[in-house]
């Protein structure tokens, strides 16, 4: 049988073929190059070995076949570091260096699967990362090893959670982790500290986060998301933002506080009203995508986008911001070119009247008269400035990188019209400010385009902080999924 030689085990006991084998097991032959290997693949055999422990049999085996055929001495230790270090796998790695075990198995590309039975019988060759290729391996396992009930069909992998929508949410979450340490620094200090180019984490966060840890842009994102797992509403989602407050994360925006400590759902407004009705910051912005993440469409995203805005940031200029964003990555899903799909969105913008969904939100009432003739003064006159700076964006104009919401909008739109993931995330990075912002929302809109996050960014991306439903130390690409699963099954 065409299998690695013990030689070739770079992580792990080497495992015998599958003709001596007692147990099932299954084979993935990947690429650390191939974003779906490490992004799903990887993820995925981590979660089959935590559901079946040694009653499969479980091998990672890197391939050539169909990418850059390397030296031996560039890719063993890649793989080692890989394999130990970032992802820290619990099952073997082998290396097909030429590619030839690849060929001998004719597999389709990568992740490529092979399933096998006790005795090294050949159950099923599977291409692809997709979730229907791992429930179909996934069913076989459960019946081969003839526990169905010892995971739910969910368990492993979350079958209702499309593949473009996780790819969404490590897409932002890595564009904030590589803005962390460009955070309120200079483009000069920025080069003189990192050099011409940023594709890779780095220290130097003025809030303390380690390399590969996303700030309060990704934490708040997944607080929404955990929110909605706990049911409809947006009273769940104000409970999760206030107990990732609550729970002291090294960064969190004045505007964002103040309205979240109210406790309340019209917390934001009341925020607003004391700021003198000028505060217009993008901490609304920043997290919504999580809106759409959740699985609203249509006229309801546009609705919950508003009012999850409001929570914190309750001027027209941050809620209408959000509607058009929200709008816009939903618009690039579905497969509109990029004017096209901003210009949908400012459709969608113009067509909500946000101050009644406020109103029937429990965001704006009696209580807060005055932010309700503040918001209904300022509406139009915050829709035409959101038109203007989305126009100005796509012409590829960047007034500024601050935290005014209008203009990490602009900025966003501007480079996430990109060709590549680093070429629209990189420039925000080097670009300084409040960079860790605009790459989150670059990051979410490149992620709806479909462009790929470069794979060794994926491995050692953590959040933060930790706070009820999420720890500090767990890797994103294996706790994202079931995240977004809660949240779009909102019952």
């Amino acid at each position: 049988m065409d299998w690695p030689a013990p030689q070739d085990f770079v992580h792990g006991d080497p495992l015998p073929p599958p003709t001596e084998w007692a147990r099932p097991g299954l084979v993935m032959f990947f690429n650390l190059e191939c974003p779906g290997c490490v992004s799903r693949g990887i993820p995925f055999l981590k979660r089959l070995h935590a559901e079946f422990g040694d009653q499969v049999n479980l091998l990672a085996l890197h391939t050539s076949r169909g990418h850059r055929l390397l030296p031996r001495e560039d890719v063993e230790p890649t793989l080692m570091r890989f394999a130990r270090d970032y992802a820290q796998l619990p099952f073997p790695v082998a290396l097909d260096l030429g590619g030839d075990l690849a060929r001998a198995w004719a597999t389709e590309g990568t992740p490529h699967w092979l399933a096998f039975a006790p005795g090294g019988e050949l159950l099923r060759s599977v291409y692809g990362s997709q979730e229907n290729a791992q429930t179909r391996l996934q069913y076989l396992l459960e019946e081969v090893v003839g526990a169905g009930n010892l995971c739910s069909r969910h368990s492993i992998y979350p079958a209702r959670v499309p593949a473009a929508v996780l790819q969404t949410l490590l897409s932002l979450t890595a564009a904030d982790a590589l803005g962390a340490a460009t955070e309120f620094k200079t483009p000069a200090v920025i080069r003189a500290r990192y050099g011409e180019t940023l594709t890779d984490y780095q220290p130097g966060s003025v809030f303390g986060f380690a390399p590969g840890e996303a700030t309060d842009d990704s934490q708040m994102t997944v607080a929404t998301l955990l929110g909605y797992g706990q049911g409809r509403g947006i009273e769940e989602v104000l409970k999760a933002l206030c107990a990732w407050l609550e729970a002291g994360p090294p960064d969190a925006g004045r505007l964002t506080r103040a309205a979240l400590r109210h406790g309340t759902l019209d917390g934001g407004a009341r925020a607003w009203t004391a700021s003198g009705f000028q505060s217009a910051g993008n901490g609304g912005l920043m997290r919504v995508a999580a809106v759409w993440l959740a699985g609203f469409g249509g006229e309801d995203l546009a609705r919950e986008a508003a009012a999850v805005t409001a929570l914190t940031h309750a001027d027209p200029r941050c809620v209408y911001a959000s509607i058009f964003l929200t709008a816009f990555l939903e618009a690039l899903h579905t497969g509109h070119p990029y004017r096209s799909a901003a210009e949908v969105a400012l459709s969608v913008m113009d067509r909500l009247d946000a101050r009644r969904t406020l109103l029937e939100a429990g965001i704006l009432g009696l209580n807060t008269r005055a932010a309700h003739d503040a918001f209904r003064a300022q509406e139009r006159a915050a829709r035409a400035q959101i038109r203007a700076r989305v126009r100005s964006g796509l012409e590829g104009h960047v007034s500024s990188q601050s935290g005014f919401v209008l203009d990490t909008l602009e900025a966003a739109v501007a480079h996430a019209r990109a060709d590549t993931w680093l070429a629209a995330v990189e420039p925000a990075v080097l670009r300084g400010d409040d960079s860790d912002t605009v790459a989150c929302v670059v990051g979410a809109i490149a992620g709806a385009r479909g462009l790929d996050v470069p794979p060794h960014l994926l491995p050692p991306l953590r959040l933060g902080h930790s706070w009820p439903g999420w720890k500090r130390e767990w890797p994103c690409t294996e706790h994202f999924p079931a995240v977004l699963e809660g949240a779009r099954d909102r019952g």
